[in-house]
């Protein structure tokens, strides 16, 4: 395991080629203390150190730094090294920033353990800048694979470090994934854990994010439009078992979505369910009359609305049943706004879709199912 590298005396104790021998002394006393990972053997340990003396007692000497320096400017600086001294030289281009370059010597070095690390390390500083530019999925990309080879290497301590680097940027990942990936699965699975982590959407864990609670309320309300509505239904369904009073919202938002664009009014009542529950906990009596609107409960929907105390939504609605003894025009004209522009809208699949209340209750199905006795109440834990 032999290479040629771009590196001179100058560059493994950082100083500019026109420094002083104090400041080559200071240089060498500084490079003395810099730590080194401790997954090095000895020996890269060892054969760091001597490059290091080796470049001190050259540039302290005049004479032999004379000699050097007239041996720089008939070519270009390089270090031939083999084995271990290899290895010190590669962390040195490391530590000059150079992760790209070293890992075009990874042929030379991959089959051994050393070797490993130094590209498992390359990879880290390679996706940290690829990150700090803002590309999020080329650098999770890279960072996966400065994983593997930590893993396959057993390296525990910079495994747990790339971890948290990851979980760090996971939520923007998520967020790239769904928008331009193609493994959706794997994208809703890192937010299922991010979820998992928190101990739910208002729970008290750690995922890493560093996102606070209203943070992640709003990362959620952007996520939303990303997703489809069997992913909400199937992801907050879930989440609202823990019990959680958010989940078991969106997840009432997104079934109610799904009945009118769908025909379906058994989803209606699967809504209904979270919303009774919910309404120990805040006021869903406006979401209710909507539930109720759709199952052809008029009588119902008008006690809901007495209910609300959203005092701007009922005058809405009382102003566009002006003309009616009842609101159930205002209420009709509110239900088919609010799921046609905000529910519709928070959910991939259903964007598109230009369904109204009276195509809704024109279909056959939707007549039917009406029609028919409904089936005992099966409310779902918020």
């Amino acid at each position: 395991m032999t290479a040629t590298l771009a590196l001179n005396y100058y560059d493994l104790l950082h100083v500019p080629t026109t420094a002083q021998t104090q400041q080559v002394k200071q240089a060498w006393a500084d490079r003395q203390q810099q730590q080194v990972r401790v997954e090095f053997l000895p020996a890269v340990l060892q054969a760091r150190q001597q490059l290091l003396q080796e470049a001190h007692d050259t540039l302290v000497d005049p004479d032999l730094r004379a000699n050097y320096d007239e041996g720089l400017q008939q070519g270009p600086p390089a270090l031939t090294l083999s084995g271990s001294a290899l290895i010190a030289g590669l962390l040195f281009l490391l530590e000059a920033g150079e992760s790209q370059r070293v890992l075009t010597y990874a042929p030379q070095i991959q089959d051994t353990a050393e070797g490993g690390l130094v590209l498992a390390l390359a990879h880290r500083d390679t996706a940290a800048e690829l990150l700090q530019q803002g590309r999020i999925r080329a650098g999770v990309a890279v960072l996966q694979q400065a994983r593997e080879l930590a893993s396959q290497r057993r390296y525990g301590g910079l495994e747990r470090e790339l971890q948290d680097k990851f979980r760090q940027v996971r939520p923007r990942w998520v967020m790239e994934q769904l928008q331009q990936g193609d493994d959706r699965a794997a994208a809703l699975a890192q937010f299922a854990e991010m979820l998992q982590e928190r101990k739910g959407i208002e729970g008290d864990g750690q995922d890493g994010s560093n996102l606070n609670r209203d943070q992640l309320f709003q990362y959620i309300q952007d996520l939303l439009p990303l997703l489809d509505a069997q992913e909400q239904q199937q992801l907050f369904s879930q989440e609202a078992e823990r019990p959680s009073v958010g989940a078991a919202y969106l997840v009432s938002q997104v079934l109610i979505a799904q009945g009118l664009a769908l025909g379906q009014p058994a989803l209606v009542r699967q809504a209904r369910g979270y919303l009774i529950r919910l309404a120990q906990r805040r006021d869903v009596s406006l979401e209710l009359a909507v539930c109720a609107l759709l199952l052809g409960q008029v009588e119902a929907a008008e006690q809901a609305l007495r209910r609300s105390s959203d005092s701007s939504a009922l005058a809405s609605i009382q102003r566009l049943s002006s003309d009616s003894p009842d609101l159930l025009p205002g209420l009709c004209q509110y239900a088919e706004d609010w799921i046609t522009q905000q529910l519709f809208s928070q959910t991939r699949d259903l964007k598109d879709k230009p369904v109204t209340l009276h195509e809704y209750f024109a279909q056959s199905q939707v007549q039917q199912s009406l029609e028919e006795p409904e089936p005992p109440p099966s409310e779902p834990k918020p």
